[in-house]
């Protein structure tokens, strides 16, 4: 089973959960930040799309990139933190009853990029967090049009995080 956004979410969710000494708390601003970061790097270092196309696209909305998919499955949380992971529905008898559940990601590989981005972005502030995501030169940046809601293509974050994998540390 390919991996999807929401399952990279629980991953986030559990990790907050299990890091008592994180200076922020999960909210859903700070989750889709997350998804959408580790999205990048994977594209970068794994050269790959690590969420499923299928259901996930990440689009340009007003506070930044977002993958509609987790917005959409979080959202009931509001602004308070998030406690607990999101669950879909995985099939339907035929009396209707649905059967639900909650996607885990299993890659190694990915499992390493998250931890990397938890680690690095942690200690990054929500508003810092949205600062960086909006600069110029972000794609968000080139794609973001006011009032809609337009697909981010993958080649251009692709290229944005490359960019940052390949940076030289400043001295």
């Amino acid at each position: 089973m390919k991996t999807d956004a929401i399952a990279i979410a629980n991953y986030f969710v559990d990790k907050s959960i299990q890091d008592k000494t994180a200076p922020y708390q999960l909210t859903l601003l700070r989750l889709v930040k997350y998804v959408y970061i580790a999205y990048g790097f994977a594209l970068a270092v794994l050269n790959r799309v690590i969420i499923d196309k299928r259901f996930d696209a990440v689009e340009a909305w007003k506070y930044g990139p977002v993958i509609p998919s987790v917005y959409h499955s979080f959202k009931h949380n509001g602004n308070s933190p998030i406690r607990s992971k999101s669950s879909i529905a995985k099939d339907e008898e035929e009396n209707g009853t649905l059967h639900f559940i909650i996607p885990e990601v299993k890659d190694e590989d990915i499992k390493m990029i998250l931890d990397f981005v938890w680690k690095r972005y942690r200690g990054v502030s929500t508003p810092d967090m949205i600062n960086l995501l909006h600069k110029e030169n972000t794609p968000w940046a080139y794609c973001y049009r006011v009032g809609k809601n337009v697909e981010i293509p993958d080649e251009m974050t692709k290229v944005y995080y490359s960019a940052i994998v390949n940076s030289k540390p400043k001295q």
